[in-house]
């Protein structure tokens, strides 16, 4: 019994190929400085202060605490009796301790409306968020 033919394939051209090559390469660029403007490939680590509730600075750059909404750093509350207090400057000694407390490296995810990155971090092995 026969075999049926095997059809070959023209090789490609060294056009066609350099062609596909330089497409791969422009999309991956593309790719790479997609993920690096949405900042998915940073890393910060070292002293970081606390802004206010949910926000930390690390030299002239703002971090936000991913998923934390802390109360405005001049916000005042108001406990069960009725009585205010300073709510906002509580929140942010509470992340200054947590901050202290050991070397903080924040991941960042994403960046806000406000220009700030938006991170997860932690404080040594405590999760800050």
């Amino acid at each position: 019994m026969k075999r049926p033919a095997v059809r070959r394939r023209k090789p490609r051209s060294l056009l066609r190929s350099l062609l596909d090559g330089g497409v791969f390469v422009v999309v991956l660029a593309m790719v790479l400085f997609a993920v690096r403007q949405a900042g998915w490939l940073e890393t910060q680590s070292g002293d970081f202060i606390a802004v206010d509730g949910d926000s930390l600075r690390k030299g002239n750059q703002d971090y936000r605490l991913h998923a934390i909404d802390a109360p405005e750093l001049h916000q005042m509350c108001e406990d069960g009796s009725g009585a205010t207090y300073p709510c906002g400057r509580q929140a942010q000694a509470a992340l200054r301790r947590l901050v202290s407390s050991g070397s903080v490296t924040c991941r960042v995810i994403e960046n806000d409306r406000y220009g700030r990155l938006v991170a997860i971090c932690r404080a040594g092995k405590i999760d800050i968020n």
